[in-house]
């Protein structure tokens, strides 16, 4: 079980706010942090692995402040960020040799890499890899050593082919004591128990997937040149959007009778609710 918690969290690069009082508890065995390209996802992560101190308030991982408690976090929390660089020539086989000595199960991190499709790699350099290839180097590291582990993953699913989604996905969901960000509506909505929503550096909405059902949340596809019209037409009967994605937006506070309109009169391509939807990985 992995439990979140934020108080008022603030973060500043220079004059940059990335967080702006983000407060919210979350938990369950996977959770996932959601929202578009530089909502704050990674920023959040980075604290909440103790990479990064927040410059006001404060986040608990599982009771532990991170950036307080960092020795401790090293020993409980693995963690793998989007797109890892490995500028050294050292072989992917010499990693996991090392891994062979450190891991609390070995065997287990051999099946994952096996199932992520590694074994070919294991003769190549780390600096020959592809963005997706150290990606699967470096979540297989943070998933398999240590079941135990809570493992907080930046985009985990983003870069891989479909059949490496899968069988990570089908991982994690199986696993579990995950974190992982996505701007991926569905692979939060699939995978997670609780659900964070972030937007412009703000939480937007925090809660399951049957919360999603009950406070009528809807992904919806509009045509981008009437999103004002979606924005009027759900905030005149008090519904409200919540992120926008670029391709979708999810929106809060409605039913099909407001989006029904507004798909006859060509300003949405379609809808769909969430929480409905039957959890396509297992677990």
């Amino acid at each position: 079980m992995v439990v979140i918690e934020a108080e008022g969290l603030v973060k500043r690069f220079g004059r940059v706010e990335a967080l702006k009082g983000v407060s919210f508890r979350a938990g369950g065995r996977v959770v996932a942090i959601v929202g578009p390209n530089g909502c704050g996802k990674t920023t959040l992560l980075s604290i909440m692995v103790g990479v990064r101190r927040p410059s006001e308030g404060r986040l608990l991982l599982n009771g532990v402040e991170p950036y307080v408690r960092r020795e401790e976090v090293l020993k409980t929390v693995s963690f793998a960020f989007e797109k890892p660089r490995f500028n050294i020539g050292s072989r992917v086989e010499d990693v996991f040799s090392v891994a062979s000595e450190l891991c609390s199960d070995y065997g287990e991190l051999k099946a994952l890499a096996s199932e992520l499709g590694l074994d070919p790699l294991r003769g190549r350099r780390l600096y020959e890899l592809s963005s997706g290839e150290a990606q699967l180097v470096a979540l297989t590291l943070a998933l398999g050593c240590d079941k135990s582990a809570t493992a907080v993953l930046d985009e985990p699913l983003a870069h891989l082919d479909v059949g490496r989604q899968s069988a990570l996905a089908r991982y994690i969901s199986v696993r579990g004591e995950v974190v992982f960000t996505t701007h991926v509506f569905e692979e939060a909505e699939a995978l997670a128990d609780d659900v964070v929503i972030l937007n412009s550096g703000r939480v937007k909405w925090v809660g399951s997937v049957d919360d999603m059902f009950r406070d009528g949340l809807y992904e919806v596809l509009v045509r981008r040149s009437r999103l004002g019209e979606l924005a009027e037409g759900v905030g005149g009967c008090g519904g409200e959007i919540l992120a926008d994605f670029g391709t979708y937006v999810v929106v809060r506070g409605v039913d099909e009778g407001v989006l029904e309109p507004l798909l006859r009169r060509g300003v949405l391509i379609g809808f769909r609710r969430a929480g409905l939807r039957v959890r396509v990985y297992g677990g």
